[in-house]
């Protein structure tokens, strides 16, 4: 069940499950992914872990037009979430671009309040420049859908898993040329801060 919080003064979408009493696991998504994109393993994390998955601004069950936001309103908006469902102490899983959001929100709060955290398809090298290409050309109008639909044929190389073509069909696909503009920042913004990374905890 879809619910949602004012946090930041915008509509923040997200959804809980398992008992609340257990030890909490927040789950992030990628760019243009909504929490569909866990849906089956919800059975499996929600007999040991209270779990909250986290929706993006825009990225609910409504894609209303929005201002534009970046990765530090991605972590101020889901610690604002979480402290208004008063978690304080979690476990943090991220997916594809949910990884800057997701260090950024460890880096802040520190390894007492996030003990662990999982990155799961973290790009951490510079992109080809083929996708660089392909993201430039999904932020026009004129040329999104079919940048995207070179970006989806890409991924599935061929493969016929359906998980897989279902989720970019139905939750990737329902984001159209704006997604592009925040992609390219999300991409390639972080990668100048490389050199720089945030403190390492001990």
């Amino acid at each position: 069940m879809y619910l949602t919080k004012q946090i930041n003064s915008v509509k923040i979408c997200y959804d809980e499950c398992g008992m609340a009493d257990r030890p909490a696991l927040v789950l992030l998504t990628g760019w243009a992914h909504d929490l569909r994109l866990y849906d089956e393993l919800l059975p499996y994390l929600s007999r040991k872990y209270w779990v909250i998955r986290v929706c993006w601004r825009g990225h609910g069950q409504k894609r209303d037009d929005i201002d534009d936001f970046g990765v530090e309103e991605q972590i101020s908006d889901t610690i604002s979430l979480l402290e208004s469902l008063e978690v304080d102490k979690f476990y943090l899983v991220s997916h594809s671009h949910g990884g800057w959001p997701a260090l950024g929100i460890a880096d802040k709060l520190g390894r007492v309040r996030v003990p662990c955290l999982l990155m799961i398809d973290q790009i951490m090298t510079q992109p080809p420049p083929e996708f660089a290409v392909g993201l430039q050309a999904m932020q026009e109008k004129k040329t999104w859908k079919a940048a995207r639909q070179g970006l989806y044929d890409n991924w599935m190389a061929g493969s016929d898993n359906k998980a897989v073509e279902t989720h970019f069909i139905y939750s990737f696909g329902g984001f159209g040329h704006k997604c592009g503009h925040f992609l390219v920042e999300s991409s390639l913004r972080p990668m100048k801060n490389m050199a720089h990374p945030c403190a390492v905890w001990k």
